[in-house]
């Protein structure tokens, strides 16, 4: 049987795993997205 706070440490490491690997996904999505609009930009999308 864990004690408490070792449930705690586990599920807080997991959760910076996650929200790092999420933050990682997130900029790699972003860089795609730069690199595309670098790529063919569209007229009238600095607007919005």
């Amino acid at each position: 049987v864990r004690s408490a706070c070792a449930r705690r440490r586990v599920r807080s490491r997991a959760v910076v795993l996650r929200a790092g690997a999420l933050a990682r996904a997130g900029a790699r999505v972003a860089e795609r997205r730069r690199d595309l609009r670098a790529q063919n930009p569209r007229p009238g999308g600095r607007q919005r």
